[in-house]
């Protein structure tokens, strides 16, 4: 280790449950991890599910899932999280 603190670093230093991130950071950092499992499409579906768990039965969100790629498929556009 050269003592230089990577980006997950950073992140979990920036983050926590004092300072949780916000839903526009939770959703950057969602699509860079995601965009090669899952066309945008799908992510949107996801994302427009999760957004309503309280009014939508939980198997909506486990058969979106189940459309996740279990390896890369889709190119990686997304320059990560900044």
């Amino acid at each position: 280790m050269n003592g230089q603190v990577g980006p997950a670093q950073l992140e979990a230093a920036r983050t926590g449950l004092d300072n949780p991130m916000s839903w526009d950071r939770v959703l950057e950092k969602f699509h860079s991890l995601s965009e090669t499992f899952a066309d945008e499409d799908l992510r949107n579906r996801l994302i427009e599910t999760v957004q309503q768990l309280d009014t939508r039965p939980i198997s909506d969100l486990m058969d979106l899932l189940a459309q996740v790629r279990p390896t890369v498929v889709f190119p990686k556009t997304h320059p990560g999280i900044q």
